[in-house]
């Protein structure tokens, strides 16, 4: 899988999906990020946005690069935005339940990770269905600048200053 990866990467695409990182090409797929692959997307199996980014960096320390966990986890944290969690619910259909904005904070170092939208469940029909709505947290996201600099208009008010 790694050097298929790696491969691609000679190609100068604009974009990279890749179907699901279970290795070595987590550690290639954040580099790719990092050095200006953006917009890239890689399905990583989580039961949480946090173990989502804890897998990442144990696929990153199983390359056995020696490089911290601190330093694996700000390249991670630089490179992603945000983590979209899906769930399958008991009623058989499957949700996004998270959209968890990913950052580092540059004086402390600490891993910031904030949910924008979270699926809440409300309650369950007679026939098994699930109801629930969406919660938004308003303020900004980390990756906020992104939009800006790219001159992409977001509503008016959509989020706190």
């Amino acid at each position: 899988m790694r050097d298929l990866f790696v491969n691609s990467l000679r190609m100068r695409p604009d974009r990279i999906i890749v179907g699901e990182l279970r290795g070595g090409e987590a550690l290639d797929m954040i580099q790719a990020i990092i050095s200006g692959h953006s917009g890239s997307l890689a399905i990583v199996h989580a039961e949480t946005p946090e173990d989502c980014f804890n897998r990442l960096v144990t696929m990153m320390i199983m390359t056995g690069i020696p490089i911290t966990t601190q330093e694996f986890q700000a390249q991670i944290a630089n490179a992603i935005d945000v983590i979209i969690h899906v769930e399958l619910f008991m009623d058989g259909k499957r949700r996004v339940t998270c959209l968890t904005d990913v950052s580092l904070d540059e004086n402390t170092k600490e891993i910031k990770m904030r949910d924008m939208f979270k699926f809440v469940e409300k309650s369950i029909t007679e026939d098994g269905q699930i109801i629930g709505e969406w919660e938004f947290d308003r303020r900004k996201p980390s990756f906020y600048f992104k939009f800006e600099k790219r001159r992409i208009s977001l509503p008016q008010g959509s989020f706190k200053e």
